[in-house]
């Protein structure tokens, strides 16, 4: 961490917080890294330095900022247009890490679908170019997984039958399992 003593708490978190919209060079230009480094690589690879070098929990960055800033790193890496000279070993996933692979490709997923829907609400001409059947369907996935996240029905079951009123609950339960019985024995 020598190499960074002089760059602040200040500094540090306002650039790790920078990365959930910014890239490298651009968070560091936001401290003033870029007076130090005039040479673009330079200047890209002391952020990476830095970014790698920095502790969110010892400088109080709040969990969700800290994925935040990882989902937005994982989706800049595979941007389009990427010259793949500039993917190190870092930058590439172990595909016998199937947990990672999985969880890596959810989030770019979730990434650049969070993307298009902002980019969908924006624009009048791309929402139009969108079916109602194709928002119907983002809508119920997203409501059906939403459903599942905070413990509630997916699906509700309904079961019609009819019970006569004129039974006590005693009579009804001892029918309920008279019948259970007869069930278990048919098997």
């Amino acid at each position: 961490m020598a190499k960074f003593d002089d760059i602040g708490l200040i500094d540090r978190k306002k650039f790790f917080k920078a990365l959930v919209t910014r890239n490298f060079s651009e968070a560091a230009q936001e401290i003033g890294l870029d007076k130090r480094y005039t040479n673009a690589s330079s200047l890209r690879a002391t952020a990476y330095q830095l970014y790698k070098a920095i502790d969110p929990d010892a400088l109080g960055i709040d969990k969700e900022i800290v994925g935040m800033v990882q989902n937005a790193i994982e989706a800049r890496k595979s941007a389009p247009g990427r010259v793949i000279s500039e993917v190190n070993n870092t930058d590439l996933i172990n595909p016998e890490d199937t947990k990672g692979l999985m969880v890596g490709g959810r989030n770019k997923a979730a990434m650049l679908l969070h993307k298009k829907m902002d980019r969908l609400s924006t624009s009048k001409k791309l929402l139009d170019s969108v079916t109602l059947t194709q928002l119907a369907t983002t809508m119920g996935i997203f409501f059906d997984k939403a459903q599942i996240l905070t413990g509630q029905a997916t699906e509700n079951i309904q079961v019609l039958a009819k019970i006569s009123n004129d039974i006590t609950p005693e009579e009804s339960l001892e029918m309920l399992l008279k019948m259970r019985e007869r069930d278990a024995n048919q098997e």
